[in-house]
């Protein structure tokens, strides 16, 4: 029995046959001891009536109409029944007579020294040892003084016959000394019973067969509705999050299934999210790298043209005779410097704009981040609630057992008590038996519901730990977006300097070239204005070198970040949506 609908159908059926049984056979035995209880005094009252005709006899002697012994032979004939001849063993017809318990059932009297006064039978003076002790022990019973003493009960067999349980009413009619009674076999008090045997069974059967069918039909679409829960969680297991949704109502399991449809929507988004963020993350983190190729390319063109402005300089210190000739050629460079100069604005404009673009991109992924630890915690906090609440199932679950255990404890003590109680107590303990078995049974069913109740807390552990795990990759994720973010505002600080560098320089060479007309009057000038272009020369080298090597290493940051988020989107990759 794997499944629970057939645990769940085994267990209503084993609860309902044992119901059943323990009611049926309470109520037959207690039909049973009414019965008996309800043939004593039909018995009694048989007897008692026999005793009225003795009494109504014996007045008629202390009035003179009768002897005593014309007395005896007529209560004889009206008790016993009319007399037989040539019938062996039986002198009177007892089942004539008005004074007998349905068929065998007679009255018989005995004198209170144990010899027979009246039976429809031929008595002897040597009776058996059993018969003369039987009539001992009913001559005692009847000359007891409480009527509810005058019972007797014994094991009687009849020639050929297996033996059975008799019960017998005796009482004294003193003025003839007869001890007058009437037995009749235990069985006959309650011979329909056996047919309330099969119609007990046979309810007991339906009732078990409409349960069952019943708990079927209404639970049936419950069980397929759980079996398709756990075939959409091995699902997502998996990674496949293409799932047929699942059927909502407004009971416990239609909640539960508009929880699981939420998630699993949920879930599609984030992963939907999560695939355009890192596609868009990708293709921001090529660009920069190759933006900062590209502006390192242009730094190293910069280094050149400095370096070529340097040799310059130096020239131009060494060979001052030669300056007037090389003045053309000196203003020359300064317009290449200026055409130079122009490309590094533009560029320098170009990669600011690519960083603001980047630095909003980064931001944009920070928050799709911040959205995504989000939905994690709700999806957490869902789950927590879900554990807190199979954790009350399981402390219910344990007061059911303790009352099981209690239910069990109360119907030993019964048992117990009944045992003290003797041949009284004996039904009420059957019953207590019963109900400690069905406390027995219960007590076993809460094992077994709590078993699944600790196997759906370990799932749910799974669960939370495989959560706190998605968190801890989040936040992870949102440190490397942080750090490219402040990696971007580095880019941009330095493009900034960048262009204060190259304003600076625009405003040298405007001087140099403004400076470059009166070269002739003022060569000792252009001498010191040569060495000062020399050491702006070496200052811009230097800021160059620096700024590409900034460049170089936010590529590098660039290249990591592409491959940090090839890897992010072969996670996604997993999963199917």
């Amino acid at each position: 029995m794997k499944h629970i609908s057939t645990k769940m159908l085994f267990s209503i059926a084993v609860l309902i046959l044992l119901l059943g049984t323990s009611t049926g056979f309470s109520a037959y035995y207690f039909a049973k001891k009414q019965l008996v209880e309800s043939g004593k005094l039909n018995i009694k009252h048989v007897v008692e009536n026999a005793v009225s005709l003795m009494t109504y006899l014996d007045k008629q002697v202390e009035e003179g109409d009768l002897t005593l012994e014309e007395a005896k032979e007529i209560a004889r004939e009206m008790i016993s029944g009319p007399k037989l001849s040539g019938a062996q063993g039986l002198v009177h017809d007892y089942s004539q007579s008005s004074f007998v318990y349905k068929n065998d059932g007679y009255i018989y009297a005995s004198y209170s020294d144990g010899r027979g006064a009246m039976s429809p039978f031929l008595t002897s003076k040597e009776d058996s040892e059993a018969i003369l002790a039987v009539r001992k022990m009913n001559i005692q019973a009847a000359q007891h003084p409480d009527e509810h003493q005058r019972y007797t009960e014994y094991s009687w067999r009849d020639f050929g016959q297996e033996p059975r349980d008799k019960i017998t009413y005796n009482t004294y009619f003193a003025p003839w000394d007869w001890n007058v009674g009437l037995g009749a076999y235990a069985d006959e008090f309650y011979e329909g019973l056996s047919i309330l045997k099969w119609i007990i069974g046979s309810i007991t059967g339906g009732m078990m067969a409409i349960s069952l069918a019943f708990f079927y039909l209404l639970s049936r679409g419950k069980f397929a509705l759980l079996h398709q829960i756990t075939k959409n969680s091995e699902q997502i297991a998996n990674g496949d999050l293409t799932l047929t949704r699942l059927p909502e109502s407004d009971d416990e399991f239609g909640k539960m299934s508009q929880s699981f449809n939420r998630m699993n929507q949920n879930l599609r988004n984030l992963i939907s999210d999560m695939r355009t963020i890192t596609i868009n993350l990708v293709q921001s983190a090529n660009t920069l790298h190759t933006n900062s190729f590209e502006t390192s390319k242009t730094s190293n063109e910069i280094t050149l043209v400095m370096n070529e402005i340097a040799a310059g300089s130096a020239n131009q210190s060494l060979e001052v005779e030669g300056l007037l000739e090389t003045n053309g050629v000196l203003v020359k460079a300064m317009k290449q410097m200026s055409v130079q100069n122009e490309r590094m604005i533009e560029a320098t404009t170009h990669s600011k704009e690519r960083t603001a673009k980047g630095l909003i991109v980064v931001q944009k992924l920070k928050e799709r981040n911040q959205h995504s630890i989000s939905a994690s915690n709700e999806i957490d906090k869902h789950i927590s609630s879900l554990y807190k609440r199979v954790r009350d199932i399981a402390s219910v679950t344990k007061s059911v057992q303790a009352v099981s255990d209690q239910t069990n404890l109360l119907a030993l003590n019964a048992s117990i008590e009944a045992a003290r109680a003797g041949a009284s107590g004996r039904g009420f303990s059957v019953v207590a038996d019963e109900i400690r078995k069905l406390a027995a049974q219960s007590n076993q069913a809460t094992r077994d519901i709590q078993k699944m109740i600790e196997e759906i807390e370990d799932e749910a552990e799974v669960t939370v730990k495989a959560m706190d795990d998605s968190n801890l990759a989040f936040q992870h994720l949102n440190e490397v977006v942080g750090d490219v973010e402040t990696d971007f505002r580095h880019i941009s600080e330095a493009v900034d300097d960048t262009m204060q560098s190259i304003e600076q320089l625009s405003s040298e060479i405007y001087t140099v070239t403004k400076q470059s007309d009166g070269i002739r009057l003022a060569i000792q000038e252009i001498l010191t204005v040569s060495a000062e272009s020399a050491v702006a020369v070496d200052r811009i080298i230097a800021a160059v070198d620096e700024h590409r090597h900034s460049i170089e290493s936010n590529a590098e940051l660039a290249r990591g970040l592409s491959e940090t988020s090839e890897i992010i989107r072969s996670i996604i990759q997993r999963y199917q949506y």
